[in-house]
């Protein structure tokens, strides 16, 4: 089987020859030796033959790629200075070959030359001045020999050239830092939009932030749809506090609308459905209920939110949600004023705070009856899990009967969230 093998490989070596040799005769014979050298010193790279390397060498003792595969061979099998040795003489030849200078500096840094590799690094750079990989190797080069700041410098300016190489740059500012976040801003240091961008949803991956990105997501330079990607992101990863940051970042915040834990209690700045839940999301699906906005019954302000019911909505479902930014374990009081003229159901609405991510409830309200017109405040408690965020819904209670029909119409106006502390000194 190895002599069937080894006569299959002469085969294919005497047809390649022969192609060549047929290409050489087209051009001459200087071309034919040129032709001849190249095809070895390509066979040489790919088979790994040193004979076919010598052979490029003979058949054009001129041709830089002939050095170049002896090179390359020799670094292979670690023989670092035969592989220097040929880079200089492929590079006598080719003087401005941005390549070779590379590949020297390469092999230098293997063999622990950092002076010689650096110069070899530099060469390439006043060669190529606006390429990055000159760049990025000098940078990598300067990491490893513990010069951070001088490694971040050159790795960004290539990064920032050649976006690509973002990813490289920031795993290995994350770990250079040893998780001090001001380091981390000091070796981040994009410059575009782009950059920053893969920056951000890098770190937000991670679990960090930097004060200099955290601006970035903040400021009018990120557009508002690409904000509400990293609302969602950023909830996904459970960052509650910064993406309410940025959802409110969105919003106008000449009003006071924001101040308190809930965003617009008295919905005078609602008017749609806010899919984040750091507003408030309403569930527009269900064609037994109605939601409006209503100008002529009010608790306070201009507007209350209006919810007709007339049919059999599925209890449990959240039909009014927002979540709310809190402390770990802390106690909590919720306050709705409330308006009925009349709420017929033995499953009537009813207000619940629940953690999010558990879905456990943590305390609701009594059922929401009929007020007989008048303006009612509801107030609950609950105490918050080790998750900084709850979700404060309104929903029908649990039935038992289905379906369980619900008729009649309830107002809300003025919902708050204050610590049970804050709203025992009022």
């Amino acid at each position: 089987m190895s002599n069937e093998r080894t006569s299959v490989q002469r085969v294919k070596t005497v047809v390649g020859v022969s192609i060549y040799i047929l290409v050489a005769l087209a051009v001459g014979s200087q071309g034919a030796l040129q032709a001849l050298s190249d095809y070895h010193a390509e066979s040489a790279v790919k088979s790994g033959s040193v004979r076919e390397a010598q052979l490029a060498s003979f058949w054009r003792p001129g041709n830089p790629d002939a050095y170049s595969s002896r090179a390359e061979l020799a670094a292979r099998n670690e023989d670092l200075k035969k592989a220097e040795s040929s880079l200089l003489s492929a590079i006598s030849l080719r003087e401005n070959d941005v390549a070779l200078w590379l590949e020297l500096g390469g092999v230098r840094e293997r063999a622990g030359d950092t002076d010689g590799a650096i110069a070899a690094f530099e060469t390439a750079r006043r060669l190529a001045p606006f390429h990055s990989r000159p760049v990025r190797r000098l940078g990598l080069l300067h990491l490893r020999n513990s010069e951070k700041q001088k490694a971040f410098e050159l790795l960004n300016l290539a990064a920032n050239r050649e976006p690509v190489f973002y990813p490289e740059v920031l795993e290995l500012a994350r770990t250079a830092s040893e998780g001090d976040a001001g380091k981390l801003d000091e070796f981040i240091q994009p410059e575009s939009s782009e950059t920053r961008m893969r920056a951000a949803l890098y770190l937000i991956d991670n679990g960090l932030m930097t004060r200099s990105i955290k601006a970035f997501i903040l400021s009018d330079e990120l557009a508002t749809g690409r904000k509400n990607d990293l609302v969602r992101i950023l909830r996904e990863n459970r960052n509650y506090e910064l993406a309410r940051e940025v959802w409110l970042s969105t919003r106008d915040t000449r009003t006071n609308a924001s101040e308190g834990l809930v965003f617009d209690g008295g919905f005078e700045q609602t008017s749609s459905s806010d899919e984040s839940g750091f507003g408030w999301r309403f569930d527009l699906n269900q064609s037994d209920v109605t939601i409006t906005l209503d100008r002529e019954i009010v608790h306070s302000g201009s507007r209350s939110l209006k919810m007709r019911f007339s049919g059999s909505p599925e209890p449990g479902r959240r039909l009014l949600l927002q979540f709310v930014n809190v402390r770990g374990e802390t106690e909590y009081v919720v306050s709705v004023f409330v308006r009925s003229p009349e709420m017929i159901s033995a499953g009537p609405p009813q207000m619940v705070a629940r953690d999010p991510d558990s879905g456990k409830v943590l305390g609701m309200s009594d059922p929401l009856l009929a007020t007989e017109g008048n303006w009612k405040e509801v107030r609950f408690k609950f105490k918050s899990g080790s998750t900084p965020i709850v979700e404060i819904s309104l929903s029908r209670a649990r039935c038992p009967e289905n379906p369980c029909p619900i008729f009649g119409d309830l107002n809300l106006d003025d919902i708050s969230v204050s610590e049970i502390d804050t709203a025992s000194k009022e």
